[in-house]
C-alpha cells in the first residue's frame, strides 16, 4: 500500500515536472520566434534564420515556426529549404493554404514544373479570384506550349474582368469616401501605396496581399504585407497604418 502511494506520488511529480519543462520550452521558443520575425521584417535574414532555428529546436511541432523558416529561405531563394519547411508547416497545420502559392513559385524557380502546376491549381481552387496567380500560370502554360491549358486560363481571366474590376474597386472606394485627401485618392487611382494609408486604402489601391506576417506587441500590432513573388514588394504597417515600404 505504501509502495503504491509512493509510486503514484512519483508519477505525479514527474508529470508536473515535465509540464513545467514543456511550458518553459514553449515560452523560450516564442521569444526566439518574435526575435526572428522582427529581424525578418528588418531584412536581417541571417539572424532571423538563426533565431527561428532555435525556436524550432525548442518546439518542433509549431507550424508557424516552420512557416517563417520557409519564408526566410524563400526570400534567400534557397528553394529546397523553403519547399521542405512549407511542407512541414502544412503537415502540422493544413490551414496555411496560402502556402500553395509559394510552393508553386518555389517549384517553378526549381524548374520542377509538374509540382509547380499542381500547387498553382491547388491554390486557385481555393483563391479562385487571385488574378495575379491566374496571369502567372497562363504565362507558364503559354511558354510551355500547352495551348489547351493556356486557353482555359485566358478564359478565366476574361471572366474575372481583370482590368475593369480593379478600376471599379478603386473608383467605388473613392466615391464612397468623399472626404479623402487628394494625395491618397490619386495614389489609389494610380494603384500605388502611400505612407499614411490605412489598411483599407491599401487594399482599394493594390488589392489583397499575397502574404501577411503579423506580430502582436505590448504597444500594438505590427504587420508586414507581401505582394507578388521575387522581386517582391513589402509594406510595413503599425496598428493598421502604412509606415514604410520596401520594393
Amino acid at each position: 500500500m505504501c509502495t503504491n502511494i509512493k509510486l503514484i506520488f512519483f508519477a505525479s511529480f514527474v508529470s508536473l515536472a515535465f509540464s513545467h519543462i514543456t511550458l518553459a520550452n514553449s515560452q523560450k521558443a516564442e521569444q526566439f520566434y518574435i526575435k526572428a520575425l522582427n529581424q525578418y521584417d528588418a531584412g536581417d535574414l541571417y539572424k532571423s534564420d538563426k533565431n527561428i532555428r532555435k525556436a524550432i529546436d525548442e518546439d518542433r511541432q509549431n507550424a508557424k515556426y516552420h512557416r517563417l523558416l520557409g519564408d526566410i529561405n524563400y526570400r534567400k531563394e534557397a528553394w529546397p529549404i523553403a519547399i521542405s519547411e512549407y511542407h512541414i508547416c502544412l503537415e502540422l497545420d493544413t490551414n496555411y493554404t496560402d502556402l500553395y502559392y509559394k510552393l508553386a513559385k518555389a517549384y517553378l524557380y526549381s524548374r520542377k514544373f509538374n509540382e509547380c502546376f499542381d500547387y498553382y491549381k491547388k491554390y486557385l481552387n481555393i483563391y479562385e479570384t487571385d488574378t495575379t496567380a491566374w496571369k502567372e500560370i497562363t504565362d507558364i502554360y503559354e511558354a510551355s506550349g500547352n495551348i489547351l491549358e493556356t486557353n482555359f486560363c485566358y478564359n478565366m481571366l476574361t471572366e474575372l474582368g481583370v482590368v475593369n474590376k480593379v478600376n471599379q474597386r478603386r473608383t467605388q472606394y473613392i466615391d464612397g469616401h468623399l472626404d479623402l485627401d487628394s494625395s491618397i485618392a490619386n495614389a489609389i487611382m494610380a494603384g500605388t501605396a502611400l505612407i499614411g494609408m490605412t489598411a483599407e486604402q491599401i487594399k482599394a489601391s493594390i488589392g489583397e496581399a499575397t502574404d501577411i506576417n503579423r506580430t502582436v506587441l505590448d504597444w500594438g500590432v505590427k504587420e508586414q504585407w507581401v505582394y507578388g513573388s521575387p522581386p517582391q514588394i513589402f509594406l510595413y504597417l503599425e496598428d493598421g497604418i502604412l509606415k514604410s515600404f520596401q520594393d
